[in-house]
């Protein structure tokens, strides 16, 4: 790849993941330890490209996940699925024991007031099942 294709491939990712080329400098200066003037090697003016430069931010794209294999992906997502599995569980089981407690030590609601509250766990359960569902033909295409 040449040095023009380097740098178009450098402001595309940096684009597409909503970074700019401050980000870049700062992330680049930490880990090679030196001024990189950013502006400058990304420009046209700029004739060569450092490999060491390269790789480094290769590498910063990477750790940020902005460049990943299919099997690197497939772990992130898996990863991301499970923690968000722990997220929704933990929160259905909040108010779960919410809803339960207020019964338990304050039965005294009327007809009107659990039948409201049972629509509003009817809606928690076609809005989940509407985003699973989702989840499901997006998966299957």
């Amino acid at each position: 790849m040449c040095s023009q294709d380097k740098r178009k491939q450098i402001k595309e990712t940096l684009f597409s993941n909503d970074k700019n080329l401050s980000w870049l400098k700062k992330k680049l200066n930490q880990k090679l330890h030196r001024d990189i003037d950013v502006y400058y090697l990304l420009s046209d003016k700029s004739i060569n490209f450092d490999i060491e430069i390269a790789d480094a931010i290769e590498e910063i794209f990477k750790s940020e996940g902005f460049i990943t294999s299919d099997n690197e992906r497939f772990t992130k997502l898996n990863t991301q699925l499970f923690h968000l599995n722990e997220a929704v569980s933990h929160s259905l089981s909040v108010i779960h024991d919410t809803v339960e407690s207020f019964f338990e030590n304050d039965g005294k609601f009327d007809f009107n007031e659990k039948r409201k509250i049972a629509n509003i766990v009817d809606e928690f359960e076609s809005a989940i099942a509407a985003k699973i569902d989702h989840i499901r033909k997006v998966v299957t295409r």
